[in-house]
């Protein structure tokens, strides 16, 4: 009885579909910072990586404008893991197979899904490098 409830627990409940590649185009990939800049580019994003890499765009640039991306953000230490797994395994992949695209578009599409931040931390770096030098961080009006 209790596996019967359980089996149909994960069927309804936890059955989701696998998603359909995105239709990607020959994109071209400055097109993601605006994914990454507000919300709602999550499909564009994935749009966008995933044609790139379909129609012989280089790969390399596309994992940079993803490292790109995720320097920009205020991102916690779990999003460099993820980043950093998916690019392993894009390259343990032959080179323009289709489970590497899939890879790095889904990696395009997670940064798109958990951006923008507040991006506080450049601020943050370039304050410290003030202090580091000496400068003052502001001036006494009175």
């Amino acid at each position: 009885m209790v596996h019967s409830a359980l089996r149909v627990y994960l069927d309804r409940f936890l059955n989701v579909p696998a998603a359909r590649p995105p239709a990607g185009d020959r994109s071209d990939l400055a097109e993601l910072q605006a994914c990454w800049d507000g919300q709602g580019g999550v499909d564009r994003a994935g749009a966008i990586a995933y044609g790139h890499l379909r129609s012989g765009g280089n790969p390399k640039a596309l994992v940079a404008a993803l490292g790109s991306a995720l320097l920009a953000e205020d991102a916690a230490f779990h999003w460099f893991q993820i980043v950093e797994a998916a690019v392993r395994q894009f390259e343990a992949w032959p080179q323009g197979s289709e489970e590497g695209a899939l890879i790095l578009t889904g990696t395009a599409r997670f940064l798109a899904a958990h951006t923008p931040t507040r991006r506080e931390l450049p601020h943050v770096v370039r304050i410290a490098a003030r202090l580091r030098r000496g400068d003052d961080l502001f001036e006494d009006g009175g």
